[in-house]
């Protein structure tokens, strides 16, 4: 007796999450496929569509026909003329990662066993999926007669007379042929740039993006607009073809690609025929890399069956067929969910607001916090716990949130309490500063000697931006100051085995290991202990433009020094640490109020007395990188990212997290992320990591 299958229930909120997914899905389908005008990023998008086919996935019973998971495109525009495709056109499931991909190439060959393809090894032809608008062209006899957009993939729009303004796109083949053909009319960046400034200068509204531009361009009633714009376009499917009398249909994508080559259309050349997964998985990872130079963008590659007869014996879903498959490039734009907002405590008392995440994938990792950077941010974005929202992540830094979606925002969500929450934090109160610069106003504890800051202070001061003191971490801090053993820095110093012994938890083994990187670090470079100090707005590059000053003014002739030798810097005035290279007007006065104040004057005392020794920055032989700024960004075999800084400083360079104008070097390691391109944009020096060691060395 075979078994019913449980009924799985839907709980009430996940109902409401599927509906209001589907409304938001289909609004911004119609902004980008119909008015050409999107709301939000393909990638957001993207991250919408797939939560809610996870979901669709888990609970079957709120499957829908209508559902925009199972939509190609979207309904033809009020104004053309209607085509019905004589072939049904498709758009491509996506895969985001080598799992998923995995996962599609295990279910070719599962259905290929289902349905008897015996000897099914499969090759695969790799293509450059361009971003673009889908065009099907008919020719008869070699002749260009009809063009018409996808359409919902039925039905799609005429438009012949703007397709025969394209310059690039052939009237007439090579050979006098009778062919329906599929490809992607695309837009330059240049050319976008172009557009948009030209738009600008006449007060009309903005492209948000190339594939918007080539769309807008191709959907114009009038072709002489279309005319005025350089479109260009690559095809790569046949729907349709008769050949003269002795040639044979093309029984592979390969050999279609090379066909539709000989007829004179244009063929993307960046293609390849792969033969396994790792073949596969090879090409994405080089072109996930490269794609950014090539002159139209490209937002991922696509994967196809060779062998044609086995595609039409795999066949389609309902939307798209099941022997290609997209794989998306990391996505620098992800929708997530907000599920708390906390109060985090930094190094100097600065309170900065971080959003708690659904864990979501985003430039190829997994991020589950982002920045929220100060008050005003979070009421400009009218955040609140439970808020659908758009992140973005450029580079190697925390992402932020860009954008939340109000109509999926639960019942009931209300405003952060700042206040409330910052007074939990700060029992002793807060303070407001206002920073300038466009930077809001940041708050702090008004308390230097609260609990909660002085913990931060000493775990900061331990961290490996400080003195990479390792097994201090700030659950060791916490039991320390519990136990009344550390209150100020110098105090770590001063620690024995019997005061660590006395912690709940801490073995003999873990009390010396952790002695040992104490003696370790009282013998410090002064760059680094101006650094672990967490003076208001020192950071590392400001450290060492200060350590190098010290050390030629007051210790070029020492080999070490003590702390309470640095008691002489509060000789100098406002001017001299403003005439420090890379020390601006607030951080010359934080450095004048530290080092004049009693307390730190005690402080440097009792480092001194506790036997810490300091080193000065010597000059350096190899300044090749003087006055030039670098970034840093991707993965490197041969280096960690903070070996690599440590080398550009020693050469005299300053190591920047973000590009700009003033960047003279973009160093890439693997997965790069969107400083590349920003790189490429402002025409930088890129270093590609197999020319990075020779970079360093000065060659």
């Amino acid at each position: 007796m075979t078994k019913a299958k449980k009924k799985i229930t839907v709980p009430s909120e996940v109902r409401r999450r599927v509906e209001a997914l589907r409304s938001e899905i289909d609004r911004h389908r119609h902004a980008y496929h119909v008015l050409d005008s999107p709301v939000i990023s393909d990638q957001a998008y993207d991250a919408l569509v797939a939560e809610l086919s996870e979901l669709e996935r888990r609970y079957p019973s709120l499957r829908r026909p209508d559902s925009p998971t199972e939509k190609v495109g979207a309904a033809p525009r009020e104004g053309f003329v209607k085509v019905r495709h004589k072939y049904r056109q498709w758009s491509f499931d996506n895969v985001f990662d080598e799992e998923e991909f995995r996962a599609w190439a295990e279910r070719l060959r599962r259905r290929a066993a289902k349905i008897g393809l015996s000897d099914f090894v499969p090759e695969y032809v790799c293509e450059l999926k361009i971003d673009g608008l889908k065009v099907i062209l008919r020719y008869e006899r070699g002749r260009f007669k009809q063009a018409a957009t996808r359409g919902d993939g039925r039905v799609g729009e005429d438009i012949t007379a703007n397709i025969a303004a394209v310059e690039t796109i052939p009237k007439t083949l090579k050979k006098p042929a009778d062919l329906i053909v599929v490809g992607e009319v695309w837009i330059s960046k240049r050319e976008f740039e172009r557009i948009n400034a030209q738009r600008r200068r006449a007060g009309e509204p903005l492209f948000a993006n190339p594939r918007n531009t080539a769309a807008g361009s191709l959907r114009q009633l009038d072709p002489t607009v279309t005319a005025g714009r350089k479109l260009e376009a690559f095809f790569y499917e046949i729907n349709e073809v008769v050949l003269p009398a002795g040639e044979s249909r093309p029984q592979t994508q390969a050999a279609t690609l090379r066909l539709l080559s000989a007829l004179g259309l244009p063929v993307n050349t960046h293609w390849k025929l792969a033969r396994t997964e790792e073949e596969v998985e090879n090409f994405y990872r080089f072109w996930t890399d490269k794609h950014t130079g090539e002159a139209y963008q490209v937002d991922g590659v696509v994967i196809k069956l060779n062998r044609i007869d086995w595609q039409k014996a795999l066949g389609w879903t309902a939307k798209a067929p099941r022997f290609a498959v997209a794989w998306k490039f990391p996505a620098e734009q992800a929708t997530t969910v907000v599920e708390d907002i906390v109060l985090q405590l930094g190094r100097t008392g600065a309170l900065t607001p971080v959003a708690h995440l659904r864990p979501v994938k985003i430039a190829g990792t997994v991020v589950s916090r982002a920045s929220l950077h100060n008050k005003d941010e979070i009421a400009r974005l009218d955040l609140r716990v439970g808020d659908t929202v758009i992140i973005e992540k450029a580079g190697d830094i925390i992402p932020d949130i860009v954008k939340v979606l109000p109509d999926l925002r639960p019942p009931g969500a209300k405003p952060f309490d700042f206040r409330r929450a910052a007074e939990k934090v700060c029992p002793g109160g807060i303070a407001r500063e206002d920073v300038g610069g466009g930077k809001g106003v940041i708050y702090y504890c008004r308390d230097k000697n609260g609990y909660e800051v002085v913990r931060e202070k000493l775990t900061y001061f331990a961290s490996k931006k400080g003195l990479d003191i390792a097994g201090l971490s700030r659950c060791t801090i916490a039991k320390l100051m519990d136990a009344s053993l550390i209150d100020d820095p110098a105090d770590i110093f001063f620690l024995t085995e019997e005061n660590l012994l006395s912690l709940e938890g801490f073995k003999e083994k873990a009390a010396r290991n952790l002695l040992e990187a104490v003696r370790a670090a009282a013998a410090a470079p002064l760059e680094k202990f101006l650094t672990a100090l967490g003076i208001r707005h020192i950071g590392e590059e400001t450290a060492l433009a200060v350590a190098a000053y010290l050390s030629e003014k007051f210790f070029s002739g020492f080999e070490s020094f003590s702390p309470r030798d640095l008691v002489v810097a509060g000789e100098l005035s406002l001017d001299d640490w403003s005439r420090i290279e890379g020390v601006g007007d607030k951080a010359a006065r934080a450095l004048r109020e530290w080092f004049t104040a009693a307390e730190n004057i005690r402080l440097l005392e009792r480092f001194d007395e506790a036997g810490v020794r300091l080193f000065p920055l010597r000059s350096r032989s190899d300044t090749s990188l003087r006055g030039k700024t670098v970034v840093i960004t991707g993965t490197f075999d041969a280096y960690t990212r903070e070996e690599l800084k440590e080398k550009i400083r020693s050469l005299g360079g300053k190591v920047s997290s973000t590009v700009g104008a003033k960047t003279d070097f973009l160093l890439v390691g693997r997965k790069p992320g969107g400083k590349l391109a920003k790189a490429r944009s402002l025409g930088l020096k890129i270093i590609p990591e197999e020319e990075v060691e020779d970079f360093l060395s000065g060659e």
